[in-house]
């Protein structure tokens, strides 16, 4: 049996597609405890383009996993958001994003 490696590097404009893919299906498990009627944000080409830009920001860190040349999972760190304009008290950060595709 040969064994993969997990390896990571940083996400950039290019993987937006990648990580809407990831968004997708991580929001489709929230079914499981959501209030009835709740929907999943869409990830069209106009949402999939904010994301690119979004992940094209210099204040924006986000960390793609990567495995057997799959992505795995994505973690995203920014000084402020859309829903949180304001950036935080010094010394924090919002964690945008921390998905991880299920085994």
């Amino acid at each position: 049996m040969v064994e993969s490696a997990l390896q990571s590097r940083r996400a950039n404009p290019d993987d937006a597609g990648l990580i809407a893919s990831i968004l997708k299906e991580g929001f489709s498990t929230y079914r499981s405890w959501v209030p009835p009627g709740w929907e999943s944000p869409s990830f069209g080409v106009d949402e999939v383009a904010e994301l690119g830009g979004v992940l094209a920001r210099d204040d924006v860190w986000c960390l793609l996993a990567v495995l057997d040349a799959g992505a795995v999972g994505h973690v995203a760190l920014a000084p402020f958001t859309r829903e949180e304009p304001t950036p935080p008290p010094i010394d924090t950060t919002y964690l945008l994003q921390l998905f991880v595709r299920p085994a």
